[in-house]
């Protein structure tokens, strides 16, 4: 009789399924390659501590991940939660998009069972790949009851992250992962998961909406601001009828005024319009002076960098979130 607990593992492709030429290669190679039983059976142990169950609605490169993709890998979590036995959900993804994927789930999955992504940057054919421990130790806090109620999470080089935090911040280190000055939520060593506290009841408090299922997303582009910014290469992206729109401005979420008359014109016209910026940490100032969010109707993006701004705002606007609710849910994420 197996007593062993249940995991489902996800597979939507990435580095750690990927595959190069000869083993010298870890930045040249090809993504997705390698189908997600097989990234597991790679994985020395991980048979030995859970009855693992497979699901692969993806198999691609992350830069190439979008939002049906998103409803996919939602439908696939759900599935898996679904039967009370699992005891969670390990999710093997691309790291160029692997937080923005961590995002969607954390605020469109309410389960308090874990939910971990998990990525490498260096194929499986490469000297010393990262993968099989990342896959391990992501195995490990999916397993942890100490992993329930914190939302969606992010394992990577032995460290725990919140999806609410984290970003890749190198493009090819395996320490490419970091949360910032929010800091990583635990580490995994010898097969067991350590948080440095209880989980934060603001997880469990965080906004969760349900998309429709098998319906388009919100199309909303990002705008990053630079030096020169000019209002032909706004008009240009609102002439292209976007749902919402997400402004990485410079510094505090700045934009050159001169662009200031299209925001308020997009806004009029229903576009939802988030002032956000291309910093990395910082919380974005409302209505300072040199900004008036209120006058124009702009949502702040609070301390939310770009990326993971627009993933919220295209959940609110496929579930109908009213344009007075939005600056709160943004306030609290």
């Amino acid at each position: 009789m197996n007593t062993l607990p249940s995991l489902l593992i996800i597979g939507t492709g990435g580095t750690i399924a990927g595959a190069g030429a000869s083993p010298e290669l870890s930045t040249r190679y090809q993504a997705a390659q390698v189908p997600v039983q097989a990234v597991a059976a790679a994985v020395p142990g991980l048979e030995a501590r859970a009855s693992l169950r497979f699901a692969q609605p993806v198999q691609k490169a992350s830069y190439e991940i979008d939002s049906a993709d998103w409803q996919a890998i939602r439908a696939a979590v759900l599935a898996g939660l679904a039967d009370p036995a699992l005891a969670g959900v390990v999710i093997t993804h691309g790291t160029d998009t692997l937080e923005e994927t961590a995002f969607w789930l954390h605020h469109s999955v309410a389960d308090p069972r874990p939910v971990v992504l998990t990525g490498a940057m260096r194929p499986g054919t490469a000297h010393s790949p990262d993968g099989p421990a990342n896959v391990f130790n992501a195995a490990m806090v999916a397993l942890s009851a100490q992993a329930r109620n914190r939302g969606t999470l992010v394992v990577m080089n032995e460290r725990i992250h919140g999806a609410a935090f984290v970003g890749k911040r190198h493009f090819a280190s395996v320490q490419a992962f970091d949360s910032g000055s929010a800091g990583e939520l635990g580490s995994v060593a010898d097969g067991v998961a350590v948080f440095h506290g209880d989980a934060d009841p603001r997880a469990a408090r965080r906004a969760v909406l349900a998309p429709p299922a098998g319906q388009a997303l919100p199309r909303v582009p990002i705008l990053s601001g630079h030096a020169g910014l000019d209002a032909l290469t706004l008009q240009a992206v609102i002439d292209t009828r976007p749902d919402g729109l997400v402004l990485a401005g410079t510094g505090n979420g700045n934009l050159p005024a001169a662009l200031r008359p299209l925001i308020g014109s997009a806004i009029g016209r229903g576009v939802a319009v988030v002032r956000a910026s291309r910093g990395l940490e910082g919380t974005i100032t409302r209505d300072s002076p040199m900004f008036d969010d209120s006058g124009l109707g702009t949502i702040t993006a609070g301390r939310l960098p770009p990326a993971k701004a627009r993933v919220l705002l295209m959940l609110m606007l496929a579930c109908g979130v009213p344009a007075q609710q939005r600056q709160a849910l943004f306030d609290a994420a």
